[in-house]
């Protein structure tokens, strides 16, 4: 069939079955040489089905491509999954700052080794002890701390001794 009757069976424009001729992404089955005249087989329609698909999924035509060959496709639908879980989230932080909210930190854990020897010294200067690691400012008045935790002690010696 003709470019034009193969863009009605599949709901497009003409120009853009050219674009992917060009692209390699859907040849015609028979390109006439003297008229320049493209021809369809009505089996491309799934070939074209599926292009816009992955392109609606996000996926650039250069990545289609790459699908269509048969090539790598699990790393790349996993990859734009991640790039679009990251979109989502993007989105999600935007939305939250436009209404009047405040950028989500990331939560940092900081562990360091304490389990160094106790020396009862004379001179110790200060003692810190941990009792709770809490997520929200707020749990910290409620008394609800986040998670299992284990008390530990600081001691702090004159001149940063330990």
């Amino acid at each position: 069939m003709q470019i034009g009757e193969f863009a009605k069976l599949c709901g497009t424009r003409i120009s853009v079955l050219r674009h992917y001729d060009k692209c390699g992404l859907l040849v015609p089955v028979h390109t006439d040489k003297l008229t320049g005249y493209r021809y369809y087989a009505p089996g491309q329609a799934k070939i074209f089905q599926q292009i816009t698909s992955l392109k609606d999924a996000g996926f650039s035509l250069s990545e289609i491509r790459t699908l269509l060959c048969g090539k790598d496709t699990a790393l790349l639908f996993a990859a734009k999954r991640i790039e679009l879980l990251e979109m989502l989230q993007n989105l999600q932080e935007a939305e939250k700052l436009m209404s009047g909210g405040t950028k989500m930190e990331k939560r940092v854990i900081i562990t360091e080794n304490i389990d160094l020897p106790f020396v009862n010294d004379e001179a110790v200067i200060g003692k810190w002890k941990i009792l709770g690691v809490y997520a929200e400012k707020e749990d910290f008045y409620l008394e609800k701390p986040a998670g299992d935790y284990e008390i530990k002690e600081f001691y702090f010696l004159p001149e940063g001794e330990r």
